[in-house]
């Protein structure tokens, strides 16, 4: 679903946590969305699966979307655990899979999540999955805001 860029902008910018365990994907992700104007670069943290992890055992988490890499070398667990662990902590959070290896597709679907990208299509694919992220997140705030005002 291609969203233009005119609809997006009156969405409230989103906090976006970039968690990739190789350095140079990091900043190509975070390099494609500055581009494409998706957000502010004050909006934008990077992250090592570690750090990611730590914040979730702290319960320390504020973030709108996570761009999650799946697979993390050396470590006995992965982006689809920590994404399991996010969808409990912050359902309303969108998740976005970016990832080198098709094998996991259908792992993902055991975890809440928008879009599933290959990092070989990321300059075109990135910017439409953080743009129906951010449209999912508003629609799920006007939900939520209609629920609560019909029983409050």
């Amino acid at each position: 679903m291609y969203l233009p860029a005119a609809r997006i902008r009156r969405y409230r910018k989103m906090k976006i946590i970039i968690c990739d365990d190789n350095e140079e994907e990091i900043v190509r992700s975070k390099r494609v969305i500055l581009d494409q104007k998706l957000a502010e670069e004050k909006d934008v943290t990077t992250c090592q699966p570690e750090e990611l992890l730590k914040q979730i055992e702290g319960q320390t988490l504020e973030c709108d979307l996570f761009i999650m890499d799946i697979e993390f070398d050396g470590r006995d667990y992965n982006g689809i655990t920590l994404s399991t662990a996010i969808n409990e902590l912050q359902p309303e959070s969108q998740i976005i899979y970016l990832t080198n290896i098709l094998e996991f597709a259908p792992e993902v679907y055991e975890t809440k999540h928008c879009y599933f990208v290959l990092k070989a299509n990321m300059d075109l694919m990135l910017p439409r999955a953080v743009r129906k992220a951010e449209v999912l997140r508003s629609e799920e705030r006007r939900v939520g805001k209609e629920c609560r005002s019909r029983w409050s």
